[in-house]
């Protein structure tokens, strides 16, 4: 019975020098180094966004905080428990890690990806279809909105229009071989997207001639004047011929309204004088 009651005793001692071993050299390395409870998360943030990561550590001292991305140091403002990054771009895209160190050692968190959303483009206003006379000027155009700076490009029925790469197409003088399907591509960095298809409709306009009934129309002092329906913006040209075969052109105008008032002041020169309008 002493025997057990000595090896009793014995232990006590030696679990008592243990401890104030232990306490020692805890003490003398500054204690246990930081727990982290809560590690910093992936985030996936748009272009232009703002990225935020968080670490939640536990230290019975004073801790210091350095963040990294890929390894390397995150310049700027990155000792705190949080690090938040504004204005993101592509540069800003990677892993970050933070190393927490208090006076008994360091420790690094588990890493936490920030990854760059692809931007998108919308568009808020469609190109429209279009009826025109030969002749006449076509104008497409799209509205669009993205955070990334937008590019653009037209394509008729498919195919790339070279140089049509703003937000408006503009056809002059139309004709039947600019008749189709017009689209455009409305791109950002990793996107794209394409317009509804807008059709140019290209007619040969009617022109209607007026010879009489009307003040100033028909024979005048100044030659034969008649009066002509041509659409606004279209190519025209006067043709007349003595015998109504013969025709040569005496006029190419482009109409400012649509009702135009010609004069043929050589009129009076021949005993029969024919007259067509072609427009272009």
């Amino acid at each position: 019975m002493k025997i057990q009651l000595w090896d009793k005793a014995r232990k006590i001692a030696a679990l008592a020098l243990v401890l104030s071993f232990s306490f020692a050299m805890t003490s003398r390395a500054g204690g246990p180094p930081p727990i982290i409870a809560v590690q910093p998360l992936g985030v996936s943030v748009p272009l232009l966004g703002t990225a935020t990561f968080t670490v939640v550590a536990i230290s019975g001292t004073t801790l210091s905080y350095r963040w990294l991305k890929n390894g390397n140091n995150v310049p700027g403002n990155n000792n705190g428990s949080s690090l938040i990054l504004r204005a993101i771009n592509a540069g800003d895209a990677g892993d970050y890690t933070v190393e927490i160190k208090n006076a008994g050692g360091t420790v690094v968190s588990a890493v936490a990806t920030l990854t760059l959303l692809a931007d998108t483009a919308t568009i808020t206003s469609q190109p429209q279809n279009q009826a025109l006379a030969v002749g006449q000027t076509a104008a497409f155009a799209v509205a669009a909105s993205s955070t990334a700076t937008r590019s653009y490009q037209w394509k008729f029925n498919g195919a790339v229009l070279v140089g049509a790469t703003n937000a408006t197409l503009t056809l002059t003088d139309v004709h039947a071989s600019n008749a189709g399907s017009y689209t455009v591509d409305v791109s950002v960095p990793g996107n794209t997207i394409t317009s509804q298809a807008a059709s140019l409709v290209v007619t040969n306009p009617v022109v209607n001639l007026v010879t009489s009934g009307s003040a100033g129309i028909g024979m005048t002092p100044s030659g034969f004047a008649f009066q002509m329906s041509v659409p606004v913006g279209s190519t025209y040209v006067v043709e007349a011929a003595s015998d109504a075969n013969n025709w040569v052109p005496i006029a190419t105008n482009i109409s400012a309204t649509a009702s135009v008032v010609f004069l043929d002041s050589a009129a009076a020169n021949y005993s029969a004088r024919f007259y067509r309008v072609l427009v272009r």
